[in-house]
């Protein structure tokens, strides 16, 4: 008997869980810049990668 196959987990969307207080300033800083909460983790991950090193700096202004 064939099983179904069970897509693998980068064709899966999971929910990421965050601490709350970690939630919580997510949460602030996108309603602070009218952006989700993935396009705030986005840019909060750019900023800091772009600022250690980790990728070319990008002006965006």
């Amino acid at each position: 008997m064939l099983r179904k196959s069970t897509p693998p987990q980068s064709r899966r969307r999971r929910k990421m869980l965050l601490p709350p207080d970690l939630k919580t300033a997510v949460e602030g800083f996108a309603k602070e810049r009218g952006v989700t909460r993935e396009q705030a983790i986005a840019l909060i991950i750019r900023d800091w990668a772009s600022g250690n090193g980790y990728l070319a700096f990008v002006d965006e202004d």
